[in-house]
């Protein structure tokens, strides 16, 4: 027994099989850590590129809105066009209330949060009459590995910019019963 206790023979590939599966579990698992972080970052890349867009734009229509997504998805590097959303809507604050101008939505999937649901919370102090474009942006992440702790979520990102180089952003597709603005422009490529 003195002899088998002294041989130290092969201890070091039985240490490695021990060790093996603990590193490979870690090496995983940071794997798995540093993909959602960079899908992450992806996203929320992307949600401020498209809000960088539509703030230096002073008239589109739903096609623009809808192309975002395209713009949208390839910076954040999705598989395909349904994997994510985008909203975009015009907020106008009257006489302490926030009131939505028009909203468009690339898809009408049911996870969408409501709209009109504690909008305050999504926006800054708003001065009265001011104009403001609220920018939300979804998309859904499942880890390649749910053991690790990280389960499928969906993303969500909410940016209020205000336009650039006007008032507020025009919709012509979203005018007025009569023609007309809210702000009373009749011609909205008049600006």
């Amino acid at each position: 027994m003195k002899k088998f206790n002294r041989d130290e023979r092969g201890v070091l590939v039985i240490e490695f099989m021990i060790m093996l599966p603990t590193l490979m579990l870690c090496f995983l698992g940071m794997f798995v850590f540093f993909d959602a972080f960079q899908k992450w970052m992806k996203f929320s890349t992307a949600s401020y590129t498209v809000s960088d867009l539509l703030s230096r734009q002073t008239i589109v229509d739903d096609n623009f809105i809808l192309s975002l997504d395209g713009v949208f998805d390839t910076i954040s590097d999705s598989r395909s066009r349904e994997e994510t959303w985008l909203r975009v809507t015009s907020l106008k604050k009257v006489s302490g209330n926030i009131s939505i101008l028009w909203t468009v939505e690339t898809s009408d999937f049911p996870q969408l949060d409501p709209l009109a649901a504690d909008i305050e919370d999504l926006v800054p102090n708003m001065g009265v009459d001011e104009h403001l474009l609220l920018i939300q942006t979804y998309s859904p992440y499942s880890p390649g590995f749910s053991w690790v702790g990280l389960s499928g979520i969906t993303l969500r990102e909410s940016i209020a910019t205000s336009s650039r180089f006007s008032s507020k952003l025009v919709n012509s597709d979203h005018l007025d019963f009569d023609g007309a603005t809210d702000d009373g422009i009749d011609d909205p490529l008049a600006l």
